[in-house]
């Protein structure tokens, strides 16, 4: 009952924070999974939840996807995909757990600091894509690459928002399509995101509910001091453990 309460509030909280900041669901979601959940589990339930978030603003917004840009990010994911998954079935839980929690801090504080990649072109859409797909299949946490080459591009909002949804929703097909043929996800994955699925339907309604109450800054520095915290609970949890 612990597992699913934490399952439920984590999906709860990530979907809220989603639905306001634009991002972070599994910033947020893994270091507070990998508290009750082995990684591989972890992983392949925030990839299966965060989907949800993602596809209806890909398919809202399709008319002003990118796609000169989507498509080099997205080819560079499908070749960062196979060594990320080799790091999920080859390291330890435990070493996971701490990469997990070291990555989220490190992301989140580039994310809050408005840090960018100062490079453009197909080759540097490539690269991000390539880092893009290694987080993807090895921790799930793929948004802040992506994020940073974005600012950096300055691109419109509308393309902004289509671009990271689409690739987000592409790359999470293609993983999602990898985790089940490697066993990543299973029976037990699939009965956890039961649990989780009728919270990110709430979570996404009182985000959008909420939203025109907040300053958009405002609430953008809750969202990544919550996305420290989920790290730091994980990393505390992990170090615990690795201590006996």
């Amino acid at each position: 009952m612990i597992t699913f309460a934490v399952i439920a509030a984590t999906g709860l909280i990530a979907a809220t924070a989603q639905a306001v900041a634009g991002f972070g669901f599994a910033l947020l979601a893994v270091p507070l999974l990998v508290t009750v959940l082995d990684v591989p589990t972890a992983v392949g339930l925030a990839a299966l939840l965060s989907g949800l978030n993602v596809a209806w603003v890909a398919i809202s917004s399709r008319r002003h996807t990118p796609w000169d840009l989507v498509l080099p990010i997205l080819a560079g994911s499908l070749c960062g995909m196979p060594l990320g998954l080799a790091l999920l079935l080859g390291i330890s839980s435990e070493v996971l757990r701490v990469m997990v929690s070291v990555l989220s801090i490190s992301m989140a504080a580039a994310l809050g600091l408005g840090l960018s990649i100062p490079a453009a072109g197909r080759r540097a859409s490539f690269a991000v894509g390539g880092v893009a797909g290694l987080l993807t299949t090895s921790i799930a946490i793929n948004g802040p690459p992506v994020v940073l080459y974005l600012q950096a591009l300055g691109k419109p909002p509308e393309e902004f928002r289509a671009a990271i949804s689409t690739f987000f929703l592409l790359n999470g097909v293609i993983s999602l399509s990898a985790f089940v043929a490697t066993g990543v996800i299973g029976p037990d994955t699939l009965r956890y995101f039961l649990v989780g699925f009728p919270a990110i339907l709430v979570g996404s309604l009182v985000g959008r509910l909420i939203l025109p109450y907040f300053e958009p800054e405002t609430f953008r520095r809750f969202v990544f001091a919550l996305l420290v915290l989920g790290a730091l609970v994980s990393l505390a949890h992990s170090v615990q453990n690795l201590l006996g």
